[in-house]
């Protein structure tokens, strides 16, 4: 098992938090600012994606193949922490 931690800041451009890999992946998000951070695949917007409130934690399991996307109104910093299944 492989575990990594990154923080990554949002903002009105969607960007890739957790790239794809061959195994599956367990990420927990925890958005560290105020306002909401909105979670998704690659066409994630403000309009379609899952929020994620300030101080919220949020557990996702990714497939194999699969990659998680983020963005938000403002600048917001999110930490993760993400666990390889192998």
């Amino acid at each position: 098992m492989t575990i990594f931690t990154n923080q990554i800041t949002l903002n009105q451009t969607r960007q890739e938090i957790v790239s794809a890999r061959n195994q599956s992946q367990r990420v927990c998000i925890h958005n560290d600012t105020g306002g909401r951070v909105y979670l998704g695949n690659e066409s994630v917007t403000v309009d379609n994606g899952i929020h994620l409130d300030a101080s919220d934690e949020r557990n996702i399991t990714l497939n194999p193949n699969e990659s998680l996307w983020g963005i938000s109104s403002a600048s917001r910093e999110v930490s993760l922490m993400i666990q390889i299944m192998e």
